[in-house]
């Protein structure tokens, strides 16, 4: 009798370590895809500084190129240079 209780036991004591060691798993894998979120959210947050930034760049080089052509041509009060008052585009800036 004692035997079998004692293997009972056994089994019992092996059967909670594995629940335990299966919920310790677990456990580790949500924290690895919380982490994994986090990355990639901060990730993303670094990209958005970037293009912001990239953004930022752009429109300040094109009121640059517009304040220089406007500067042109309040300088040059002559007739022989046609006023360019349009709107600038990139093609322009290329050029």
């Amino acid at each position: 009798m004692k035997d079998k209780e004692e293997e009972e036991e056994e089994e019992e004591e092996e059967e909670e370590e594995e629940e335990e060691e299966e919920e310790e798993e677990e456990e580790e894998e949500e924290e690895e895809e919380e982490e994994e979120e986090e990355e990639e959210e901060e990730e993303e947050e670094e990209e958005d500084v970037v293009n912001s930034y990239n953004e930022w760049t752009h429109h300040r080089t094109l009121i640059q190129a517009t304040l220089q052509v406007t500067s042109i041509n309040n300088n040059n009060n002559s007739s022989r240079l046609p006023h360019y008052t349009a709107p600038l585009t990139t093609e322009c800036l290329r050029t």
